[in-house]
């Protein structure tokens, strides 16, 4: 390029033209902008005259030195940047603009804004983030970072820094707010062999993934919690589950003690957020095993009622569950929590439930060995384990124990007025009955062998 107003540059007594990635350095100031610029040709003599044919030349080692001096002391004299710092005010001023779709995941990265796209989900996080920190420059002249707060990103200054003294290299940076000094204390402190600090929780034996990315693993520390979506997940200690999917370790525990919301018991509780396979991870240990405990219990009892139904040889087992006994077990039955022994018990079938909200009385689910005259009613052989009470104003099997005193199917649980209210104006059913007053359809559960309706 040659600029009109500037002329042609020299060197060594010969013409020296920029290119166009130089003219751009060279004539960076405003004050330049104006300046009008024509492109040239380079003739294969070299002459640096403007020329029709000619191709590109190539200059000698010495020539090519002397072009860059010239260069340099004319950006000096100009007091223009030089190319790596026009480069990085352009990274700090312009948007970083970075798009990545993992398997459910999607996502545009902005310097000022980060979204996230569950797939499958609808739903999409928004993280307005702030500029990020100005650099200043040190006493030996070079560029100082801020230093800013491993979990809030605050500024760290004499007063706001964390006296507390926390195990590991990795947790230095920590500022005096209560919550993350409580983060600080249940994270892990040591640095990965990349050198960045590990985001796990304290005392793991493996760490998690770098958030840098550096172990080739798709995690984004800047990504919100999957859980909470309140929190990116570098702000807080995580764990990275054996599906392969990460969250906040006390997200992972909050999900894990809230249980299932119904009375009939489900285990999807236990399943990953995202993948739903099981959550195994040893920070969760103390919280999961004991409930693995139950849950073998449940589907022990679910297979032996599936035989005592006589249902294991039923067609759908292969046509819709696979020949998987215990799915279809476990859809077939209902099974609720005994409050008093804190076992699984069966609650009657899915089919027969009625719909309702998780509002319910714990207190109101007993099973039939808990409840009074289970010993009296004990079988020899199998004892309370298969004890049945029916509801005392239908057919039904009985699910509820309340008021100490009588025995409710679902449906009559709901609308627990309307059997004492019946039973008042002696317009109960007579057996089969079923449910709210309603004939039952088919023949007594019981056999008919059972104490009159009401």
């Amino acid at each position: 390029m040659e600029c009109v107003e500037c002329g042609i540059l020299r060197g060594l007594d010969r013409p020296m033209f920029s290119c166009s990635k130089c003219d751009d350095v060279l004539h960076l100031p405003k004050s330049l902008k104006g300046h009008v610029r024509k492109p040239l040709r380079v003739s294969a003599s070299g002459d640096g005259e403007e020329a029709v044919g000619g191709g590109e030349i190539e200059l000698s080692a010495e020539a090519q030195a002397a072009a860059d001096k010239a260069k340099e002391e004319l950006r000096k004299k100009l007091e223009l940047p030089t190319e790596d710092e026009v480069r990085h005010r352009l990274e700090k001023r312009l948007p970083r603009i970075e798009t990545k779709q993992g398997g459910d995941t999607s996502r545009a990265k902005f310097s000022w804004l980060h979204c996230v796209v569950y797939d499958g989900k609808c739903l999409a996080v928004l993280d307005f983030k702030r500029h990020p920190t100005s650099k200043s420059s040190g006493p030996d002249g070079t560029s100082a970072g801020v230093v800013e707060c491993r979990f809030c990103h605050e500024v760290l200054s004499e007063k706001n820094r964390s006296t507390t003294e926390y195990e590991g290299p990795g947790l230095q940076d920590v500022c005096n707010d209560e919550d993350c000094e409580k983060k600080a204390g249940n994270s892990c402190g040591a640095l990965l062999e990349c050198g960045h600090p590990c985001y796990g929780v304290k005392g793991e034996s493996v760490h998690m993934p770098c958030f840098q990315g550096c172990d080739g693993v798709d995690i984004e520390g800047e990504d919100m919690c999957g859980m909470c979506y309140t929190e990116s997940m570098n702000e807080a200690p995580c764990v990275h589950l054996g599906c392969g999917h990460n969250f906040h370790a006390e997200c992972a525990r909050a999900r894990v003690n809230a249980g299932y919301l119904g009375p009939e018991i489900s285990w999807k509780f236990l399943g990953c957020a995202s993948c739903r396979q099981q959550v195994d991870h040893p920070a969760l240990a103390d919280l999961i095993d004991p409930l693995l405990e139950v849950q073998a219990e449940h589907h022990k009892r679910a297979l032996l009622r599936l035989r005592y139904e006589e249902l294991e040889s039923d067609p759908r087992i292969k046509s819709d569950f696979g020949g998987d006994k215990l799915a279809f077990a476990l859809h077939e039955f209902d099974y609720m929590m005994c409050f008093k022994c804190s076992k699984p018990y069966f609650g009657g079938k899915h089919m027969c439930r009625a719909a309702g909200g998780p509002k319910f009385d714990k207190s109101e689910l007993v099973c039939a060995a808990c409840q009074p005259m289970a010993a009296d009613a004990a079988c020899p052989k199998h004892g309370t384990d298969f004890i049945q009470w029916r509801c005392q104003f239908c057919c039904a099997p009985a699910v509820w124990y309340c008021f100490g005193t009588t025995h409710f199917c679902d449906p009559c649980h709901r609308s627990p007025g309307t059997g004492p209210d019946q039973k008042k104006k002696g317009t109960l059913p007579k057996c089969p009955a079923g449910p709210l007053g309603k004939p039952l359809g088919k023949p007594c559960p019981f056999g008919g062998n059972h104490a009159p309706i009401g």
